[in-house]
């Protein structure tokens, strides 16, 4: 490791928990910082990872819940009670998740899902999610495989089409494909 600590001298993103502990995302494990020390998390780690290339952690803003994603779209919840993975098919995330009013959402393999103790599918018929974007107003900003955006309510998944991205439009936060 480094002399700070650090196991890599980039970082991908940052969380603090509901204890005051920073947590690091780096392509080399999961970083613990007390206000004392460093600890690398590892996938090999029992407390670890999913894999070592961590992408991105969120806080839930009701429970404090640390949601981690790491690279290949695979879920993490962490709580001081411990971690829990979710299955890496059904809840495959396909792009960065989103931080909403009252959840974190991602859109996953098995639909728009919010983040909440368990993963709760969105039922949204027609839409089948790329990106999601919550939106200051409220409600999330959706895109979908066919490049059709959508308004979605939160609480009911109702949406309806705003319009279509142009056919060369990219997805630069994608995590699988």
């Amino acid at each position: 490791d480094h002399d700070d600590g650090l196991p890599l001298d980039h970082l991908n993103d940052l969380a603090i928990d509901t204890d005051g502990v920073l947590w690091i995302a780096t392509y080399d494990g999961l970083v613990r910082f007390d206000g004392v020390q460093f600890d690398t998390l590892r996938s090999e780690h029992p407390l670890g990872p999913p894999n070592s290339r961590v992408v991105q952690l969120l806080r839930h803003p009701r429970d404090g819940a640390i949601w981690l994603v790491a690279e290949g779209g695979i879920l993490q919840r962490r709580t001081a009670a411990g971690v829990e993975n979710f299955d890496p098919v059904r809840f495959r995330v396909r792009t960065m998740p989103t931080l909403g009013k009252e959840a974190p959402w991602a859109a996953t393999d098995a639909g728009l899902v919010r983040l909440d103790r368990e993963p709760t599918v969105l039922p949204t018929p027609g839409i089948d999610p790329a990106y999601v974007v919550s939106r200051p107003e409220g409600g999330l900003l959706v895109v979908d495989l066919r490049q059709r955006a959508w308004l979605v309510d939160e609480s009911t998944g109702v949406g309806h089409e705003i319009g279509s991205l142009p056919a060369e439009a990219h997805n630069p936060m994608r995590l699988a494909a």
